[in-house]
């Protein structure tokens, strides 16, 4: 007969207690509270706050790009502003082309043009205004070349005229300081033809000392009363050994910006170019991307 009973303190010992596995704990996120405002009793449907949460933004321009934007204003050259971007000499063309049909670079270029406007106070008129004043200006009020009477064209009979007696005396006391003391007195002029010459008069056409021609002379005009339009002409002097040289601005230059500006004719800006930018030549290149460009500006003025 076996006897029941409590286990022995040895079998305690041989057999220790293992003490219940705790439970882990999940750790979860801390949600941050909204604290958006709304409308009491309404809710945000769950399909608007989806579709905001995928809603593309703007097209943010890497810096590389920005700097392009950067450096095409400041001569409009597409593959130079390229290369002074940091793009491959050897792919800076094709880059240009395909930045300048990017509808967000155009509209950050436009961007950077309306702010430099607007701080230089340039705005596009005057600059039309300008070219007009240069186009259509009279080179005669900025420089002439006059046709003058000679010495005998105005003087009486046709004899030599001289401005005043002043000047017949001094021309008569010079012969005679320079002739021989023990010479013959110098053949002195005669003062027939009477006094009032004026350099300026135009000449005689029965003259026969000059046949009526006269003698031409370049006449500069004084550029501090110029008029508004020959002041725009103007572009400063130039002493060489030969005399002034007078530069004015380039008028067929601006008359051809004026056309464009008007669109007054159809040139390579205009045509349909089908060639892959890599095989246009550096002409056809420009015309392409000043077409598409004004292609865009349209379509956003639309």
């Amino acid at each position: 007969m076996s006897k029941s009973g409590p286990p022995s303190d040895k079998r305690r010992r041989e057999e220790p207690e293992t003490a219940p596995a705790k439970p882990v704990a999940k750790k979860t996120a801390a949600r941050k509270p909204d604290t958006r405002k709304r409308p009491a009793g309404k809710k945000v449907p769950k399909v608007q706050r989806a579709t905001i949460k995928r809603a593309p933004g703007p097209e943010v321009l890497t810096e590389k790009q920005l700097r392009f934007v950067e450096e095409y204003i400041v001569d409009l050259n597409g593959t130079q502003a390229a290369i002074r971007a940091g793009y491959s000499t050897r792919t800076a063309r094709t880059i240009a082309a395909e930045n300048l049909t990017k509808p967000a670079l155009v509209a950050a270029i436009q961007a950077a043009m309306d702010a430099r406007s607007e701080r230089t106070q340039i705005t596009a008129d005057q600059v039309l205004k300008r070219w007009h004043q240069i186009a259509f200006a009279d080179a005669n009020d900025l420089i002439e070349y006059r046709r003058v009477c000679c010495r005998n064209c105005h003087g009486v009979d046709h004899h030599y005229q001289w401005v005043d007696e002043a000047e017949y005396q001094r021309v008569c006391t010079d012969l005679l300081a320079q002739a021989d003391p023990e010479g013959p007195p110098p053949a002195l002029p005669t003062d027939a033809g009477g006094y009032g010459f004026n350099a300026k008069a135009d000449p005689h056409e029965d003259c026969p000392e000059c046949s009526g021609e006269g003698h031409g002379v370049p006449f500069i005009h004084d550029t501090r009363k110029l008029k508004p339009t020959a002041r725009a002409l103007y572009a400063g002097v130039k002493l060489t050994k030969d005399g002034i040289e007078v530069k004015m601005q380039d008028q067929s230059k601006a008359l051809e910006n004026i056309a464009r500006h008007l669109k007054m004719f159809v040139d390579k800006s205009e045509i349909e170019v089908t060639k892959r930018p890599a095989d246009m030549t550096d002409e056809e290149l420009e015309a392409a991307i000043l077409a598409k460009q004004e292609a865009l500006r349209q379509s956003a003025d639309e």
